[in-house]
Parts: structure tokens; sequence; C-alpha cells
């Protein structure tokens, strides 16, 4: 029914199984980040599939707007419990 509004849902997960299976049946296709993309030049890879079969697959290069912002967590910087 969302088309017919001009109306896009799109549903963010860590794994798609986590989503029920009515769900995971209406999607018209799933993007899978690739692991360990990021490790060599600098950019990230993800698939697109429908169904089982993969019909794209793009590549992302960093932006450092973007990624010069992240920083992880360093050791003795959290709070103690």
């Amino acid at each position: 029914m969302h088309r017919h509004l001009g109306c896009d849902i799109y549903l963010i997960t860590q794994d798609v199984r986590c989503l029920a299976r009515e769900l995971q049946q209406l999607a018209e296709y799933v993007i899978k980040a690739v692991r360990g993309s990021n490790s060599i030049g600098k950019s990230f890879t993800y698939k697109f599939y429908s169904g089982d079969e993969c019909f794209k697959t793009k590549r992302i290069k960093q932006d450092q707007k973007v990624f010069g912002m992240y920083r992880s967590m360093i050791i003795g910087e959290g709070e103690d419990y």
C-alpha cells in the first residue's frame, strides 16, 4: 500500500533474521555490508539482494568529513561502575 501513497519504508537491522518473517517477505530488496571491506582502500562495499540473488554491488569511499569525527572508545575513558 505504501507505493500508492508515494512513500518508501526503510527498515535497518544488524541481522535481517531478527525481523518477523512476514516483514522479511515484504522487502523488495536487502542491502548487506561486506565485512572487512573498510580495511583496504578506505571504502565500504555493499551487496544488494533480491531473495538469494545478488543483483548489484556498490563501493563507497569514506567521506572524511563524516568519518573524521568518529572515534572509538579509548580504554580508561569510560566510567567505572
